[in-house]
């Protein structure tokens, strides 16, 4: 059976529409398409040691005392998670060289970040189709 396919004019606006996304998300699910992602990205982030990373941060948090809930948890490692700039290390309370520490240790990798493109583009790729308009 071939893969769904969605057809995009060349010139799409920014943000896509949210029919056109529907369908993409709808295309992915049915290609299986989001199952390939979600696994290749998990398997980067455990290669990189993120995932163990985020594991032992956790911990401390809750032994800590720090944070006391689930919800606590991922939203500092959601805001660290995708810091990208040494200038954002330094703000926000804790500053100093073991804020900076941990804010690098929950950056996802640069190359994860790569590889994560890399998969979602050639899942893209298996399920778009640019039109003439």
């Amino acid at each position: 059976m071939p893969a769904p396919s969605v057809s995009i004019p060349p010139t799409v606006p920014s943000p896509l529409p949210s029919q056109l996304r529907s369908d993409i998300n709808s295309a992915l699910l049915t290609s299986g398409g989001i199952d390939r992602i979600h696994n290749e990205l998990v398997s980067s982030l455990q290669a990189s040691g993120w995932t163990e990373a985020l594991r032992l941060f956790a911990l401390e948090q809750f032994r800590e005392g720090g944070k006391t809930t689930f919800e606590d948890i991922m939203d500092t490692v959601m805001r660290e998670a995708i810091s990208s700039e040494e200038g954002e290390m330094g703000k926000g309370k804790g500053k100093g060289k073991a804020r900076v520490e941990e804010r690098k240790r929950l950056k996802v990798p640069d190359e994860v970040v790569k590889e994560g493109l890399r998969v979602v583009r050639r899942e893209l790729e298996e399920i778009v189709e640019l039109t003439n308009g």
